[in-house]
């Protein structure tokens, strides 16, 4: 997760009330698949793809958000978290190294 945590730093640094939330892929996108997410960027959600990983920085809710839906696009199943529990995961795994 070395790239994930200048993204995650990055966006928790622009990120007051907006809600980061990071997708896990078991391998990364096409480009044809990734051009099908990235086609719904707009004011109210900003998504980054990093190889593996997609970043999804919600403006407003993330409940009444549709770009959820569209990580099927990707045509790879995706496990989502919320990135403040992601920091806090790698917080805890550097206390232990």
């Amino acid at each position: 997760m070395i790239g994930a945590e200048q993204q995650l730093s990055e966006a928790n640094a622009y990120s007051k009330e907006e809600c980061l939330h990071v997708a896990l892929l078991p391998a990364a996108p096409s480009k044809e698949n990734s051009d099908k997410l990235l086609y719904y960027n707009n004011e109210k959600v900003r998504c980054v793809i990093n190889g593996r990983e997609v970043y999804l920085l919600f403006y407003e809710s993330s409940r009444t958000s549709k770009r959820g839906t569209h990580l099927k696009n990707l045509q790879v199943s995706a496990t989502v978290r919320n990135g403040h529990t992601l920091n806090k995961l790698s917080s805890i795994g550097e206390a232990f190294s």
